[in-house]
């Protein structure tokens, strides 16, 4: 399983403010992409920044 982390404490404070809903929803995307598998939302790969690094991108707005 591929790890997984915040980019930083802003990234981190931003995704418990998201309704649990949408926490829900980059979970599950995340979980995915750690066991290879396609998730659920759209993915863009920041290789710019390095190896495996990836922005999942939500539909705007949230509600």
């Amino acid at each position: 399983m591929k790890k997984f982390a915040f980019v930083n404490d802003a990234a981190e404070k931003e995704y418990k403010d998201l309704p649990q809903f949408a926490q829900k929803d980059f979970g599950t995307s995340l979980r995915a992409v750690q066991d290879d598998k396609k998730p659920f939302l759209p993915i863009t790969l920041l290789k710019g920044i390095g190896a495996g690094v990836i922005e999942v991108n939500y539909p705007d707005p949230l509600r």
